[in-house]
């Protein structure tokens, strides 16, 4: 590729001899090199603005992102929990006796207005592990497990199942978000009660490893194909996509476990066989002392 020309004049009126085309040659080299460099130089630079203007606009679509999912989701808690309110009111009888048909019109309110309300909790949660507002406290996660089971004995009894608790005495404590990670067991125990189907079990385990402490959640339910296993933890993955899917959600709940187990430097691995059941493994590390 041309680049230039440098004229040369032998103002002596002799003729260039060897020597003299080498020492041209040279500095034609030279100077095709520096021009190359300076060009490619003002060509890294425009990559450079630019790739530095498309980050910061990425950015601030970032942020109005986050704005905009915060306020939606402020504006969507009120009247949720007004609905919630309402209904459980008017299902504790509270405004008189209801007909069975109402009653089962309020149920579908019910089940419906907290599925809305666990996914606005679930898209809140993952604005709270991007910004990683997390509490780090020493609590009993043991305690944790027991409280989370006891509210969840009713519902898994009402849904045909059997809870199994397996948790080891003595359990240390462990230095991390009560509130996130009750969430966790939420989301894993609900994940087992949806999957299950009626006459199953579901069992939790929690033990001192030698150095962490290992929390399961296992189901005898409908399992999970090899090919999703790979998949469920990222976010919005859905293995039933269609329209009609049977289960409800967005596909957060088991993003979330992955991203606040993580977060307390801790990891969340998963073992499945179809229509044998689910196992879910929690490792978290042991308070210091």
């Amino acid at each position: 590729v041309l680049l230039g020309v440098i004229e040369a004049i032998n103002k002596s009126g002799g003729v260039f001899d060897q020597q003299d085309l080498e020492v041209l040659q040279a500095l034609s080299n030279s100077a095709a090199i520096a021009i190359e460099n300076a060009r490619l130089y003002a060509s890294e630079q425009q990559r450079a603005t630019a790739l530095s203007d498309a980050l910061e606009q990425q950015r601030k679509l970032d942020q109005m992102q986050r704005e905009f999912i915060q306020n939606v989701s402020h504006e969507l808690r009120t009247p949720l929990a007004l609905i919630l309110g309402h209904a459980e009111t008017l299902e504790a009888g509270w405004l008189g006796e209801l007909l069975p048909e109402q009653k089962g019109s309020l149920g579908v309110i019910s089940r419906r207005a907290r599925m809305l309300a666990q996914l606005v909790n679930d898209i809140v949660g993952i604005l709270e592990t991007e910004r990683l507002a997390l509490a780090h406290e020493s609590f009993d996660l043991a305690a944790l497990v027991k409280a989370c089971l006891l509210e969840f004995q009713h519902t898994i009894e009402k849904a045909g199942l059997t809870l199994v608790s397996e948790i080891a005495p003595e359990v240390p404590v462990i230095s991390g978000d009560p509130l996130t990670l009750r969430r966790v067991l939420d989301n894993l125990i609900g994940n087992a009660l949806k999957f299950t189907q009626p006459g199953g079990q579901i069992t939790v385990r929690l033990q001192r490893q030698t150095s962490s402490i290992r929390l399961e959640v296992s189901d005898t339910g409908i399992g999970i194909a090899p090919e999703h296993l790979a998949h469920i933890f990222e976010r919005f993955y859905q293995i039933d996509g269609s329209a009609t899917r049977k289960h409800g959600g967005m596909g957060l709940g088991l993003a979330l476990v992955k991203e606040f187990i993580e977060a307390h430097g801790g990891q969340v691995d998963v073992v499945s066989q179809l229509n044998v059941g689910t196992t879910f493994t929690v490792s978290l590390p042991v308070a210091n002392t």
